[in-house]
């Protein structure tokens, strides 16, 4: 998958699986026998979808703005450059993902996404407010860090 319509198309499949919409009947304690035709047609005709994984994908610059990613598993994915704005990210796997100049304004980013080991690059991501969500989703003081890059801004000044 590597265009913005294919994660689409695969969003519809997770989607049955991340609310898992089964038929009514699946949900009763009433025995199979005693479904009604109907009933037995629906449970073989539904399909429950299967969760997205994107582990491993390269994603980088891609416009994915304005998708549920909720529960897909992104674990090493790249996304550097990509456009995630206004998506939400609840309960997503980014474990090991690089975000280097990736756009995260407004995106949905809690204690629920997972980001352990997520690389920001040398760069960061690609504005403050970007930066701040993933930093504050990790547990990160965002003053200090905002401390640490302008001292070493300034370091770097007098170099070159």
């Amino acid at each position: 998958m590597t265009t913005r319509a294919d994660i689409k198309k695969a969003l519809l499949a997770h989607t049955l699986w991340r609310t898992g919409s089964a038929p009514a009947a699946m949900a009763s304690n009433l025995p199979r026998s005693v479904w009604t035709d109907a009933e037995v047609a629906e449970v073989e005709a539904w399909d429950p979808g299967e969760r997205l994984s994107l582990d491993g994908e390269d994603l980088s610059g891609l416009d994915l703005s304005d998708l549920d990613l909720r529960h897909v598993g992104m674990v090493g994915c790249n996304l550097c450059r990509a456009d995630l704005r206004k998506s939400d990210l609840r309960h997503a796997n980014l474990t090991g993902a690089c975000l280097e100049d990736a756009r995260l304004n407004g995106a949905t980013i809690d204690g629920t996404t997972r980001l352990s080991g997520a690389d920001p690059g040398a760069t960061g991501c690609a504005d403050l407010t970007s930066s701040r969500a993933v930093l504050d989703a990790l547990g990160g003081d965002t003053l200090e860090a905002q401390q640490d890059g302008l001292a070493r801004a300034i370091a770097g000044m007098g170099k070159g």
